[in-house]
């Protein structure tokens, strides 16, 4: 998703956007999103007991539903600036 919050942040500045509030948020998330993801493998890699084949599948299905989020949330954004391009 890094790269998708630099596509963000470059797309706000061509078209002027100077919300400071959305560029900390996309600026935070390009140093947070890689270090956050590690540390999520690892606590499944690492986890003590192993969890059950159940578990696995609720976790599965939420990385499913988190990503689809993310998906979703990126469209959004790409809409919005793609009008915003088209009434500057």
């Amino acid at each position: 998703m890094e790269a998708h919050f630099r596509a963000l942040l470059a797309a706000m500045s061509r078209l002027g956007m100077d919300d400071v509030e959305r560029k900390i948020y996309f600026t935070a998330h390009i140093a947070v999103d890689p270090r956050h993801s590690l540390e999520l493998n690892d606590g499944v890699r690492l986890q003590y007991p192993p969890l059950m084949k159940h578990q696995l599948r609720n976790l599965v299905r939420g990385a499913h539903l988190a990503a689809r989020a993310g998906c979703q949330q990126y469209d959004y954004w790409l809409d919005l600036f793609r009008s915003s391009a088209n009434q500057v």
